[in-house]
């Protein structure tokens, strides 16, 4: 029986290596009530202590991965001592890890996780969290984990743009822009939903969807509007400190565009885009003006349905 290890994520809330809310707007839960238990995750994994590890959990936490469910402390402390018995020098790292949702007292978390076995093999998984706050201390209540297979190539290449998932925003005059990133089930694709509001009218969106190409050994990336439009492009980085996508669309009268988008992190709670070389129907347009995304920890995007 396998058993998730996804308390990882109190290491990295209680060292400060997460982003909270920007200046001004609601903050969510302090990352100093979790050092604690956050300083001694690694200690106690590394070290097999399932005792140490149990306490991450609040009493009546919940486990699922596909027809495995736990319910209780208790008996995920006994998979954690099973776990340690059956693979006595099993590791774990994480791939990459993002808040969802923060509230004063309970957060979503999201993310991928590697772990090393004692016979030297590797499985991936995807996990969705809920913790809660209890005394000062941030517990997991609820944990969804899916193994993922082993020889995915897309979940690796994809982990290098994992600062984009997350909710972003930005708000200029009478209008805003919402765009919330997340991982598709199974760790093979990213999926980002994206609206335009004008004086509280929604004027547009669409979705994007994310992948690794392993023909090309390159990102793609396929585009749908709600407005009918459509289109593929590709993502590419020489540094990984910027990103350049290059799209090209079918508009709904038939016609086509294209542009060239720069993605430039700010830091990581900021994105700066940049538009340049639009063109419709090849005719040429003037460069966009430079947009900031604003990481929020929670989505507040009135999306039509």
């Amino acid at each position: 029986m396998r058993i998730p290890v996804v308390a990882m994520v109190v290491l990295l809330l209680g060292t400060g290596s997460v982003g909270w809310a920007q200046p001004g707007a609601r903050r969510g839960p302090e990352p100093t009530l979790a050092r604690d238990p956050g300083k001694g995750f690694l200690d106690y994994f590394n070290a097999h202590d399932a005792t140490g590890l149990s306490r991450l959990w609040t009493a009546d936490a919940s486990y699922t991965s596909g027809d495995v469910h736990l319910s209780g402390r208790d008996k995920i402390q006994q998979a954690y001592t099973d776990l340690f018995k059956a693979d006595p020098k099993c590791v774990l790292s994480i791939r990459s890890m993002t808040i969802l949702k923060a509230e004063p007292s309970e957060m979503q978390v999201t993310g991928l996780l590697d772990e090393k076995h004692t016979d030297g093999s590797v499985t991936a998984s995807q996990f969705t969290s809920t913790l809660v706050k209890q005394d000062d201390s941030w517990l997991f209540s609820k944990v969804v984990e899916k193994v993922l297979p082993s020889s995915s190539q897309a979940s690796v290449q994809l982990a290098k743009l994992d600062w984009l998932v997350g909710n972003w925003s930005d708000a200029k005059d009478k209008t805003q822009v919402f765009n919330t990133v997340t991982w598709v089930e199974g760790g093979n694709f990213l999926r980002r939903s994206y609206s335009q509001v004008v004086n509280g009218q929604v004027v547009r969106q669409g979705m994007q969807i994310i992948g690794w190409d392993a023909e090309t050994k390159s990102f793609r990336c396929w585009l749908f509007d709600a407005d009918g439009t459509f289109g593929e492009g590709t993502i590419s980085s020489d540094d990984q400190q910027s990103w350049v996508m290059k799209l090209a669309v079918t508009l709904p009268n038939g016609g086509h565009a294209s542009q060239k988008q720069v993605f430039q992190p700010l830091s990581k709670d900021q994105i700066q885009i940049e538009t340049f070389d639009r063109e419709v129907d090849g005719a040429s347009l003037p460069n966009g003006v430079p947009v900031t995304l604003v990481r929020q920890m929670q989505t507040s995007s009135p999306m039509k349905k």
